[in-house]
């Protein structure tokens, strides 16, 4: 699976950024996500901000290990990140890409976000009958 998405949170607030489909089958998914990062006042202008954080979860609440935090420093206000885990669901939920604003003032930007999820293990093909 694969998508492509991005979007806004902000201040104080948590944003699903890219949802895959409802998944055929069941087992543990391989998620990578990459997108850029940035911070943005009310004017629409760049500014060093955070903190913030991003990470995979699933449409019926599973959440990894797999999180991503992240500020933008000053004279930098835009910068890659990078999010990479393993997550086990039932056939027919959804692979989710949630980021969590905590900055009190600037709005959180994701943008050129991609989330791919590879199927690397399932139940039914371990049986050996």
């Amino acid at each position: 699976y694969s998508t492509q998405g991005g979007g806004s949170a902000a201040p104080d607030t948590s944003v699903v950024m890219a949802k895959t489909g409802n998944v055929a089958g069941a087992g543990t998914y391989y998620v990578a996500v990459s997108a850029n990062a940035e911070f943005l006042n009310g004017y629409g202008v760049p500014v060093s901000g955070g903190p913030a954080g991003c990470f995979i979860t699933s449409a019926s609440g599973v959440i990894p290990n797999a999180q991503s935090n992240f500020s933008t420093p000053e004279y930098l206000t835009t910068v890659p990140v990078s999010t990479v885990g393993v997550i086990t669901v039932n056939a027919g939920d959804a692979i989710e890409y949630k980021c969590t604003n905590n900055d009190n003032g600037y709005f959180l930007y994701l943008t050129n976000l991609t989330l791919t999820a590879i199927l690397i293990n399932n139940p039914s093909f371990n049986n050996p009958d």
